[in-house]
């Protein structure tokens, strides 16, 4: 079965708070009123714009404070990857509409320029007739004081600092910060646009996270809906799909559902009621999501938003049109209406970049080219996220009131942009060509993260075993030794690496042993419904070999077993000789070899089973894929297994039947030895998509190439290159994309010969990175690791990271401290306060109510 093991950040109920009573008064009144929210910050609006519930939805409809603040708080994004493309907003005759209000806007020109939306403006101007973007009195006063940060002439009464924001801690275990933009007011219908953090997001792109403000920061507010295969994987573009609201699914209507969208006349209903009608028109290809008091939010797909008109039935056209899509418009029962605008300089991936309402209030959205695209499988093709949100512009009455830089760092190892600062420029700031400057400025929050450090303690806790895999599900990665059908050796690890249980179970030999020689099967899994350890299937053989008078090895003598260790909570384990519930595991066991009936005392290779959790419901089953399997794979990224055959060959298992593509990717058998120089590939998520891509190269380490998967196949998306020898993909650091390693030495790990020295086995092992920019994908050497091991790796401390065998007798155990690479640990506020926040892994707590393993 896949392991599931959702790698997200569990906060260990430690936040620290550093705040400063010493601050000038004048700077502390202006900064208390801003984080209290007070101003044009209200989240309960009748739209979908406010982000502020459980899932980030923005589907709140009450009229409640929205603030700035730093918490955890449930925020289930779903975490889904669909980066399918997002569109351009339309004027109300429907002409698609560019950033600076004319054209097409589907080209941005140079790939190194700095794009955005609206002019450069300057101070306030003349404001008459423009009631309707007049903010409120609360946030004219945020907004003056915000104009005025650095002078101290003013006469300010309040002397004593405000009260700080304090994070509020609950049981998700996810760090979330909120950073509110500022807008006018327009009648509750104004954008409730919110910069948030979690450190539950990685890589893989969905929702209201699209990557664009740095890794793991997305945008509340700006909503859409994506279509989906069931399990939140990239779409197959087929009957079975669903669609999802902000990472939550949408569920069809059907006769006699009671709920509260259906009964209203929808077609779909949230998987969590809020009450909200939700209709899909299938003829203008538009959703509406209606709210209670008749507010109505206007979804649009890429292809109308954009004005293109691509092939019927063609890929651009599967994508634009049916893969996404965006809000365009927000419109009240009196038909005062919110505007949303996008750029899409290559459909279908776009980006927000206007919005406007009533009196010339507008939001403008500036973007520069980022160092680290990012290329993610959209189910039919790879799309490339190539800006980052650099400035923010607000304006009223055509004039800019506030503006917003954020500024970035770029990670080790994996080069990700991260959000270190967000400042805010007041009255008298200019905008030009995306970059803003003005004398009154101040930074609302400056961010720090962990780095990636490469950190490893050598502990003496036993060397290369055979298997590695999590059998209990707990995060830690059990060894697997001396297994066979007569005994079973396994050994779990504690906080620090160091063995924390050593079991060999024995059981009663046969009277097989009397055959010298044997060969098994093995297959691992979660075989059974509702228990949480995966078991060990074994079909073994033993037998006898003769020589006849005339020099040629025959069989002498045979038998066979089959049956199924059944771990127990102490790794202990019970063998259960085919008996239920193992009885269908058993029967679908192949030995490793069969007797020919046309040439007696010859043995032949049985064709390879594979064991696959290939209908998504938690439970393995033991599978003849009729070819050799090669790999398993998550086709769509949604957890539903599915297996990469001999010849590059996509095998899945969708609706009631099974599916196959042949795919040009070159990979050969992984039945051989160290004379063989055929494609050799490997699997993982290299770029962080949640689907498996491939790393194929010859045996000897030549031609090292990355196929990214796009759902229906793989795209060449790096040059060849030349590695030392085998290659093999770990995750370095916990973002969800794996770097290729290698042992720097021409043993074949595979295959070893009896002649073969136990040192060398290991070796000094290297690490390259798959990144991608304007010059293309490419692997890039990373010297910050070098480490004297082999492949034989696991998660044993169970913090998320990879250990490595360092001798027979030594791991390398990573020593991540109190928190993991790229997440955030430190917060400054406006005030000067600090927030400092640890990270403990979910494992290091024995419960029973946290089901997901959080690092």
């Amino acid at each position: 079965m896949r392991f599931f093991s959702v790698r997200f950040a569990a906060l260990a109920a430690t936040v620290s708070l550093c705040f400063f009573s010493g601050s000038d008064p004048y700077f502390v009144g202006a900064v208390h009123a801003a984080e209290q929210g007070l101003g044009s910050t209200n989240a309960g609006s009748s739209g979908l714009g406010s982000g502020a519930s459980g899932r980030g939805l923005g589907l709140a409809g009450s009229a409640t404070d929205r603030v700035s603040s730093e918490e955890v708080t449930p925020t289930d994004n779903r975490a889904v990857d669909l980066t399918v493309g997002i569109g351009n907003a339309t004027r109300k005759d429907g002409e698609a509409k560019d950033p600076s209000g004319s054209g097409s806007g589907s080209s941005l020109g140079k790939t190194d320029e700095i794009f955005g939306s609206g002019e450069t403006v300057g101070d306030d101007s003349d404001r008459a007739g423009k009631e309707d973007a007049e903010p409120a009195p609360a946030a004219r006063a945020a907004i003056a004081t915000a104009a005025t940060v650095t002078d101290t002439s003013a006469s300010v009464q309040d002397n004593a600092p405000g009260k700080p924001s304090i994070p509020e801690i609950t049981g998700n275990g996810f760090f979330t910060q909120k950073i509110a933009v500022d807008v006018p007011d327009f009648r509750g219908l104004e954008p409730k646009l919110t910069l948030s953090y979690s450190s539950a997001r990685k890589t893989r792109l969905g929702g209201l996270y699209q990557g664009w403000a740095g890794y793991a920061w997305g945008m509340d507010g700006l909503d859409v809906i994506e279509r989906a295969t069931p399990g939140y994987g990239v779409p197959a573009y087929d009957t079975g799909d669903i669609y999802l609201l902000n990472g939550e699914e949408l569920v069809a209507c059907t006769t006699g559902m009671v709920a509260g969208s259906c009964l209203a006349g929808g077609t779909h209903v949230t998987e969590v009621e809020n009450f909200k009608r939700v209709v899909f028109d299938s003829a203008a290809n538009s959703w509406t999501v209606t709210d209670r008091d008749g507010t109505r939010s206007v979804f649009k797909s890429v292809m109308e938003l954009t004005g293109s008109t691509p092939a019927a039935d063609s890929t651009d056209y599967k994508l634009q049109h049916d893969g996404r899509y965006l809000l365009a418009q927000v419109i009240d029962t009196n038909n005062n209406t919110v505007s949303y605008a996008y750029t899409c300089p290559q459909s279908p991936v776009c980006y927000p970049s206007k919005v406007t309402y009533g009196g010339g209030a507008s939001i403008n959205f500036y973007y520069e080219i980022r160092p680290d695209w990012q290329i993610m499988a959209n189910g039919l093709s790879l799309s490339t996220t190539r800006y980052r949100l650099i400035t923010i512009g607000v304006s009223a009455g055509g004039s800019l009131r506030s503006a917003y830089k954020m500024t970035y760092d770029q990670a080790p190892i994996s080069n990700v942009s991260r959000l270190t600062k967000v400042e805010q420029f007041g009255k008298g700031s200019t905008i030009t060509s995306g970059v803003v400057t003005g004398a009154n400025v101040r930074t609302i929050r400056q961010m720090t993260y962990d780095n990636a450090t490469m950190t490893y303690k050598s502990v003496l806790s036993g060397g290369r075993s055979g298997e590695v895999v999590d059998l209990n599900s707990d995060g830690r990665d059990e060894a697997i030794q001396s297994f066979g059908a007569s005994s079973l050796r396994v050994i779990s690890f504690d906080d620090e690496g160091n063995i924390a249980f050593n079991k060999l179970t024995t059981r009663t030999d046969d009277g097989s042993a009397t055959l010298p020689s044997s060969e098994r099967t093995i297959q691992i899994g979660r075989f059974v419904s509702g228990r949480p350890y995966r078991d060990i299937a074994i079909a073994e053989q033993r037998y006898k070999v003769g020589t006849t008078s005339d020099g040629e090895q025959v069989i002498l003598g045979h038998s066979r077993s089959k049956g199924v260790w059944a771990i127990q909570p102490d790794f202990s384990a019970v063998f259960s000789a085919c008996a239920e519930p193992y009885t269908s595991v058993c029967d679908a066991l192949a030995y490793p070899w069969y007797l020919r009936e046309e040439r007696p005392g010859e043995l032949s290779p049985h064709r390879q089973r594979t064991v696959l959790d290939h209908d998504g419901d938690g439970s393995d089953t033991v599978l003849d894929v009729k070819a050799e399997v090669l790999g398993t794979a998550d086709v769509f990224g949604n957890g539903r297994q599915g297996a990469i055959l001999d010849g590059g060959r996509l095998r899945w298992f969708a609706g009631s039947a099974w599916h196959e593509a042949k795919r040009d990717v070159p990979c050969g058998s992984n039945l051989r030895t160290r004379e063989d120089v055929v494609n050799n590939c490997v699997f993982g998520d290299v770029n962080g998509d949640g689907l498996t891509d491939v790393l194929s190269s010859f045996t000897n380490g030549k031609n090292a190439r990355i196929w990214l998967a796009t759902g229906r196949g793989f795209v060449s998306s790096s040059p060849s290159i030349k590695l030392d020898w085998y290659p093999f993909l770990r995750d370095l650091d916990n973002d969800g994309r794996m770097e290729v390693l290698i042992k720097g030495d021409k043993n074949d790990p595979y295959y070893w010969n009896e002649g073969d020295k136990v040192e060398d086995r290991y070796n000094t092992m290297l690490a390259w990175s798959f990144r991608a920019d304007a010059a293309g994908g490419r692997l890039v050497n990373e010297p910050s690791f070098s480490l004297y091991g082999n492949r034989y790796s696991g998660d044993f401390n169970g913090d998320g990271l990879p250990d490595f065998v360092a001798s027979a007798g030594a791991k390398w155990i990573s020593q991540s401290g109190s928190g993991n690479p790229n997440l955030l640990r430190s917060v400054t506020l406006q005030t000067g306060g600090v927030v400092s926040v640890d990270y403990t892994p979910s494992t290091r707590w024995t419960n029973t109510f946290m089901p997901q393993v959080l690092h």
